[in-house]
């Protein structure tokens, strides 16, 4: 009697190789074409998406063909990451990990509300992205007169995350702030979109775990993809 798996734990391909799967994937660029200089300044103007490069560490290799080392990680995997999926505290580490699995690329969106509540290291650079956006609506305030005008910034990095969640959901990556702001006599006021980005992928380093799962996208059996979140927060002050 043949053994058949279930299908969460099945290779995408079948086991015996990689039928069905194209000569080649289109692969997004290494950098995107608007790279602003990253020195902490907001500029007046709508919202504009700074351009936070990426790299591509474990490329999609059509000639690349799997082992029975490669099935065996892969199932352990799978496994690994419905496990994941059943244990409290770990949901958007469960669901980040399966989109990466599930090989589609696609955009995934985080609700970044919830990074802010639950994390409280992202909670302080979030909060501190917010003053810096308040310190530069000030400055651009008193150079241009304006009392109603759009701002918008350059990234900054947040290098490490308190909770394991959102270490596996999101771990290093970028925010950046767009706003509205109103200025009524001495006292101002901010509605403030902080975008959240990262690129989630594996680094190409010694460690089992970055080995074994970025060799899945090399095989084409799972795939990075761009992560998502925005929060809006309004602030009023009075002006210096």
């Amino acid at each position: 009697m043949a053994l058949t798996l279930p299908p969460v734990l099945q290779a995408p391909f079948g086991l015996l190789g990689m039928e069905g799967q194209p000569d080649s994937r289109p692969r997004p660029p290494l950098d995107s074409p608007e790279k602003g200089p990253r020195d902490g300044r907001y500029d007046l103007g709508p919202a504009r998406d700074p351009g936070i490069p990426y790299d591509d560490p474990w490329p999609y290799d059509p000639d690349a063909r799997p082992s029975v080392g490669d099935h065996a990680a892969w199932h352990k995997w799978r496994a690994l990451q419905l496990a994941e999926e059943a244990t409290p505290g770990f949901d958007e580490a469960a669901a980040t990990f399966k989109h990466y699995l599930e090989g589609s690329g696609g955009d995934y969106h985080i609700d970044y509300d919830t990074a802010y509540r639950d994390d409280k290291l992202i909670r302080d650079a979030v909060d501190a992205e917010i003053r810096r956006a308040q310190e530069n609506a000030e400055r651009l305030y008193r150079e241009s007169g304006r009392r109603d005008f759009q701002i918008t910034g350059e990234p900054t990095e947040i290098k490490q995350t308190e909770t394991k969640n959102w270490e596996y959901a999101l771990g290093r990556h970028s925010i950046w702030g767009s706003a509205d702001v109103r200025v009524d006599g001495d006292r101002a006021t901010m509605e403030i979109t902080v975008h959240a980005y990262d690129r989630y992928n594996f680094n190409r380093e010694d460690k089992w775990i970055n080995q074994e799962n970025g060799r899945f996208e090399t095989l084409g059996w799972a795939r990075s993809y761009d992560t998502h979140g925005t929060l809006k927060r309004t602030v009023t002050w009075a002006l210096p």
